[in-house]
């Protein structure tokens, strides 16, 4: 072979070193020897030398050299040792020994390793199944020690170990990590001293990731609050999760059903409703929504509330199935991800049961004409609350009444609470728009018009100016009402702020009070966004444009407004909260049973408790549960287009004279139980006799002289026979006083007989 080679052929396969020379002389082709001197042991050092190595201590100087093995395998019978990295690209199979330092800190099993490894020692021998490793000492002479139960074993902060470990690890102590620990292929379990009992505490100093799921398993325990901590844990008693933080001086614990019983049933995607107008079909695109129950009782814990998340694929071409039958289908998702259709709109059971999607029109009963998607939706509940309330506007709960000031142009303002979002946050954070004020009088005014399409404030006097009113295309936005006319002013408080009162100037000019006060709710008003946005609506002045004093009631009224500041053309309308409100109406002292009386003087309708009418004109009906007396102690007549019917029983304390007929549908009784007597001719009486009781005939004794003109069936249709004295009795025949009248009918029913005196 080429210089530079221990070559070593198939004859001969080992290298003999004796122990009288204890050297290797390797020969290439120039006759360069290179001796290497080897101590008396059983280990072959060979060493490459570098490119200009100085000579041995014991052989002589000669040229450096290097060597390679390309063919055959390289062994000894001894110990081979090797200075330099060595490469191999095949399997290494270890027999028996490997030497050196193989085994290091880095690559450490256990603490004990790693200080022996840092301290010299040498791997001899790992034990798969034992996981025993023997070492032993090359810098202090020959020394063995065995290394056993390496997993029981503590491990040394500064190692890194063999990844992954090829048995398991039980830790009976502290187990600190500066870098990422990974758990692959089966559960961690930290247990205490004593085995089955769970741990006191697992210390994290640092993130914690995880692929997969934590499980908490109930637990009874009591928290300390005194330290500033956070804990989730699933209560032994209830079964159920909890938040607990103490910190702060704020001691909180949340059960997880609590905040699930905030969550309500609505859509959360899609359910939209499609289709083409004058089809018979619909479709529903595909979607998800949630169906809360809520589980609450009176006589157990709760609420426990269910979540049921609810799917569905797309409904394509649904024909209705109302379709010819009603004008509107309503669209609604089961709890089964199912589309129900019914006839009938939406009732307060559906949105909490089902999921509301949205109607279709199908007026025509043949094709649908409009598709519309309406759900109530699952999510932001808290902000479609705010939008509601923003609608609204700031709310007078109550007073904040607005009332003249003397006999002058000021005004004041009574205390009163309202409701205005986060207007009484500074004040009261945990009541941030529930807003108490106290009243104040003659506040300061900012008086608003507009000039051209912009708002303008103006301040500096605060009384009422009722000689203007706002005419916003004027070069000044004023112009001077004109004698005798009134104009309408509103009132708007910022809650929070009792030195303020905002009033905004009339547009239209009306001739009367009473003119002002029938237009209120018609009249065209604007708001800036100050007073939209933040202010309540106290009320309104129906002012005469030359008043100097607003307690007179001619020339002014106050009319205040309600909670709800409604609006007609963009601006607040009027709500009149009493009858005292009206320009017209003044009460005083009311009591019970008064009644409004217009008093011409004064213009004013005033409560009495009695009143004079010169005459009554009814077309319906004059009751009274008193007595009705006429103006001089008596009635001089009662007088009708037809005759006077009196419904009840009337008690005649003075003879009666009548002109004409008395008629009575009922018995006509005396005070003392009969007649004395009965003046003039009766004719035409009618007796009616009634055989619904089950009998079917009756004798009558004739109180008269009287004669039966004919038989008049009022129920049923019965063949009737009458008898006088014991014989069959002929119609028109007279029968005297006292005479017996038998009346017999073939069946029960009720008859007339229609007798002359």
């Amino acid at each position: 072979m080429a210089g530079n080679s221990i070559e070593i052929n198939s004859n001969v396969n080992d290298i003999n070193i004796q122990p009288d020379f204890n050297k290797i002389t390797v020969v290439n082709p120039d006759n360069t020897s290179v001796t290497v001197t080897q101590p008396v042991t059983n280990v072959i050092q060979v060493a490459t030398p570098g490119p200009a190595g100085p000579a041995g201590p014991t052989g002589p100087s000669g040229s450096a050299g290097s060597g390679s093995f390309e063919t055959g395998s390289f062994a000894t019978t001894g110990s081979n040792n090797f200075i330099g990295n060595q490469i191999i690209t095949g399997s290494l199979e270890v027999t028996e020994v490997i030497t050196g330092s193989i085994v290091s800190a880095s690559y450490a099993i256990s603490s004990s390793l790693a200080e022996e490894a840092s301290n010299n020692f040498d791997v001899i021998a790992y034990n798969n199944t034992t996981f025993n490793i023997t070492a032993i000492r090359t810098n202090g002479g020959q020394q063995t020690a065995t290394i056993t139960n390496v997993p029981s074993s503590s491990y040394t902060s500064t190692a890194s170990y063999v990844n992954p470990l090829q048995q398991n690890v039980i830790i009976t102590g502290s187990l600190n990590t500066t870098g990422s620990v990974n758990f692959e292929g089966g559960p961690v379990t930290i247990l205490e001293s004593n085995p089955g009992e769970p741990p006191s505490i697992l210390r994290v100093l640092g993130d914690i990731e995880s692929t997969g799921y934590h499980r908490f398993d109930p637990v009874v325990t009591n928290i300390n609050p005194s330290l500033s901590a956070s804990y989730i844990y699933v209560s032994g008693s209830t079964q159920d999760l909890y938040f607990t933080q103490n910190g702060g001086g704020y001691n909180n614990t949340t059960r997880l059903r609590w905040l699930e019983g905030n969550i309500y049933t609505g859509l959360l995607w899609g359910g939209v409703v499609t289709g083409s107008a004058g089809s018979t079909t619909f479709s529903v695109t595909e979607g998800a929504g949630l169906i809360v129950t809520m589980n609450n009782f009176t006589g157990s814990e709760g609420p426990n509330p269910t979540i049921n998340y609810v799917t569905w694929d797309e409904f394509s071409n649904i024909t209705p199935t109302y379709l010819n039958t009603d004008t509107t289908t309503w669209l609604l998702i089961d709890s089964n991800g199912n589309l129900v259709q019914q006839n009938t709109g939406f009732i307060n059971g559906d949105y909490d049961t089902k999921i509301v999607i949205g109607q279709i029109l199908h007026p025509n009963l043949s094709t649908i004409s409009l598709f519309k998607t309406n759900p109530i939706t699952s999510y932001a509940i808290g902000q479609q609350t705010y939008e509601f309330i923003r609608v609204f506007g700031a709310l007078k709960i109550s007073g904040h009444t607005i009332a003249p000031s003397g006999s002058s142009l000021y005004v004041n303002r009574s205390s009163g609470v309202s409701y205005a979002l986060g207007r009484n946050y500074v004040n009261d954070p945990d009541k941030p728009s529930y807003v108490s004020d106290e009243g104040r009088e003659k506040p300061i005014l900012y008086k608003y018009y507009k000039l051209g399409s912009e708002f303008v404030t103006s301040l500096g006097v605060d009384t009422i100016d009722p000689s203007y009113y706002n005419t916003p295309s004027t070069p000044t936005g004023l112009s001077t009402v004109p004698g005798g006319q009134y104009s309408i002013k509103r009132f708007f408080y910022y809650p929070n702020e009792p030195n303020f009162l905002g009033v905004y100037y009339g547009r239209t000019l009306y001739n009367s009070l009473a003119t002002a006060l029938a237009n209120l709710p018609y009249e065209t008003f604007e708001e800036n966004n100050n007073t939209a946005n933040q202010a309540i609506f106290c009320g309104y002045l129906i002012v005469k444009g030359s008043t100097s004093d607003l307690s007179n009631t001619s020339d002014a009224k106050f009319i205040q407004a309600g909670l709800f500041r409604t609006t007609t053309a963009g601006g607040a309308a009027a709500t009149t909260v009493d009858l005292n409100s009206l320009s017209d109406v003044t009460i005083t002292s009311p009591t019970n049973n008064q009644i409004l009386s217009y008093e011409l003087s004064t213009a004013q309708w005033k409560n009495n408790s009695t009143i004079s009418i010169t005459n009554i004109t009814a077309s319906g009906n004059i009751s009274s549960s008193g007595i009705v007396y006429g103006t001089t102690g008596s009635f001089s007549h009662l007088q009708g287009n037809s005759p006077i019917t009196v419904g009840d029983s009337v008690t005649f304390q003075q003879p009666i004279t009548a002109s004409g007929n008395i008629s009575a549908s009922g018995t006509i009784t005396a005070t003392s139980a009969s007649f004395t007597h009965i003046s003039g001719t009766i004719s035409n009486i009618i007796w009616t006799v009634d055989f619904t009781d089950g009998e079917l005939n009756t004798t009558l004794y004739a109180p008269y002289n009287l004669a039966i003109n004919s038989v008049t069936n009022v129920y049923n249709s019965p063949t009737s026979s009458i008898s006088s004295s014991g014989s069959p009795y002929t119609l028109g025949n007279a029968i005297t006083t006292g005479e017996p009248i038998d009346i017999t009918v073939s069946t029960g029913s009720v008859i007339n007989l229609n007798i002359t005196r």
